[in-house]
């Protein structure tokens, strides 16, 4: 047996090199990068992946959701909202289908939260494009839409009734558009129809989005403006309009009071986009690779880095009488994002006859199975560390030797 197999080896993890082609005057290097995980916003489709800008605080309260341990995100409605980019997703493709759609989210505020917007993007000039969830400057939830044409539909709480959704309680709000065109709009709190005023409606055209979509503020042509003060959970877009029979479901699956899981009565109505938001540190982790974050790569390419091995390399061997030989390893190996640890479970042979009596320095490689007289014993060990490099074997009361602690597990 080498000497190598009786020593954990560290290998940096392989890394990737994005190289630059030649400068082209047309085709730009594009390349979407994600520096830290806690910034993704994960949309449960796959297609429309966002970041929190400004930090955000994500996890420190509850979700909306009954019994799910999904956190909410809280906005300071200052300068923090979410960014879903046009260039990266198919939001831009929402713009076309606002002749009838749905919007549905969980809200909390203890503040009015008097103009401001929950979600919006503005197309380029005064006629163009639009599409705003807002709390008007009387208090009052609205929606406004506009068509390519300049016609606007403007759709509002009809009274005083909606101070509820600043109680500090979640509460469901879905918006939903039957015929743009002609005006029809209702609104739904907590499972209930919400009288509305609606003025104007559009015609049938309506562009692309040519500016990101923002959550919790609105994309006024490239700029974040009406930042609100609030908590976001659970927003899903529709490209048809719900019935209110599967609205009412939604906000009884969401309190508790029906069977089956909320995400899964969401996605059983084929949301367009679908970000449950707040999510913990460890989700929205993807590879580089994933096509979801590498769009694609002009004028450029992914390559494999260089592997390098540790320069401290062994970082642990044969330490105590019941190591006699690691025989591989088969080492398993996570980092505890609650503990703030890297776990290793390895195995390796606590007795060996052929080794008992000699020291590492005088075992040979080949001589191994000529001189396994006695049987041999596996065994299943625990070690920790804090950085990945020094480790820690703790001796514990789970498998004693001799009458005494030590790392072996089983």
């Amino acid at each position: 047996m080498s000497t190598i197999s009786k020593q954990l080896v560290l290998v940096a993890c392989v890394g990737l090199t994005f190289v630059a082609g030649p400068a082209i005057a047309v085709n730009t290097v594009y390349w979407r990068k994600i520096t830290r995980p806690r910034m993704v916003v994960v949309d449960e489709t796959g297609a429309n992946m966002g970041s929190y800008v400004n930090n955000p605080l994500l996890g420190r309260v509850g979700g909306a959701i009954a019994g799910d341990a999904n956190p909410s995100v809280e906005f300071n409605g200052v300068n923090q909202c979410i960014r879903i980019p046009i260039d990266s997703t198919h939001i831009k493709n929402l713009g076309p289908a606002l002749g009838h759609f749905t919007v549905e989210f969980w809200y909390k505020s203890t503040k009015a939260n008097k103009g401001k917007c929950i979600m919006g993007t503005i197309n380029k000039g005064l006629h163009k494009t639009c599409f705003q969830i807002e709390i008007n400057k009387s208090g009052l939830l609205g929606l406004l839409v506009r068509s390519e044409d300049s016609k606007m539909l403007l759709s509002r709480v009809e009274n005083k009734r909606s101070v509820i959704i600043g109680d500090g309680n979640f509460h469901h709000i879905v918006w939903r558009v039957a015929d743009a065109s002609k005006g029809q709009v209702s609104l739904y709190i907590d499972g209930r129809a919400v009288p509305v005023v609606t003025k104007g409606k559009t015609s049938k055209k309506f562009a692309k989005f040519q500016y990101d979509l923002a959550i919790g503020a609105t994309d006024d042509r490239r700029r974040f403006k009406q930042f609100i003060d609030a908590g976001l959970d659970e927003v899903a877009i529709y490209t048809s309009a719900l019935d209110e029979s599967r609205i009412k479901n939604h906000y009884l699956a969401g309190i508790g009071k029906l069977r089956g899981r909320y995400k899964e009565q969401v996605l059983m109505d084929d949301p367009f986009c679908y970000w449950r938001l707040g999510e913990s540190p460890d989700q929205g982790l993807y590879l580089l690779f994933d096509n979801r974050i590498v769009e694609k790569a002009d004028n450029g390419r992914l390559r494999v880095g260089k592997v390098v091995k540790y320069k401290g390399n062994p970082l642990f061997a044969q330490k105590y009488p019941w190591e006699v030989m690691y025989n591989n390893m088969y080492p398993n190996v996570i980092y505890d994002e609650q503990a703030k640890l890297y776990k290793i479970w390895y195995g390796l042979f606590i007795y060996d006859s052929a080794y008992a009596s000699v020291a590492p320095e005088d075992r040979k490689s080949g001589t191994y199975m000529k001189s396994i007289r006695g049987g041999r014993r596996d065994g299943l060990c625990y070690a920790f560390a804090r950085d990945g490099i020094h480790w820690t074997k703790p001796m514990l009361n789970i498998v004693k030797w001799h009458g005494k602690p030590s790392n072996i597990l089983s």
